[in-house]
């Protein structure tokens, strides 16, 4: 398994995989675009695990510049194939993640965790800091 920095040419996989944990869904003609957007955003950064050419997982990170300085990072869209969980690919994914935001000079980095998947975060070093509240449009 290799983890690598996310290409266009990932999209559709992506777009499968995070079917699984979103409702949202971009129309198919929009994929590329909607990939290079991405690409082109000099705050967000996203990697694939990728076994055997077969995407099967993704993250992605922002970058937020604060009003006092410094940077805070953002971890959005974890999400590893179910025929790959609990084999360590979402922890590499999320240690590519943290490093890209470290090299980027972030001070933190928060991610929303569902109750499933708090203990997963815990393991890697996250914790409960206050409670994250939504309003979807």
């Amino acid at each position: 398994m290799e983890i690598r920095k996310f290409h266009p040419g990932d999209m559709g996989s992506v777009m499968h995989l995070l079917q699984a944990v979103s409702k949202f869904e971009p129309k198919t003609e929009d994929l590329k675009q909607l990939a290079n957007l991405f690409l082109a955003d000099e705050n967000a950064y996203a990697c694939v695990a990728a076994s055997e050419g077969r995407v099967i997982g993704f993250g992605s990170v922002f970058l937020q510049r604060r009003i006092r300085g410094g940077c805070s990072a953002v971890i959005e869209d974890v999400v590893v194939d179910e025929d790959f969980r609990r084999q360590g690919v979402g922890a590499r994914i999320i240690k590519e993640l943290l490093e890209y935001a470290k090299s980027k000079k972030c001070f933190k980095a928060t991610l929303v965790a569902g109750d499933r998947n708090r203990h997963f975060y815990e393991s890697l070093g996250f914790h409960e800091d206050n409670r994250a509240m939504r309003l979807f449009f």
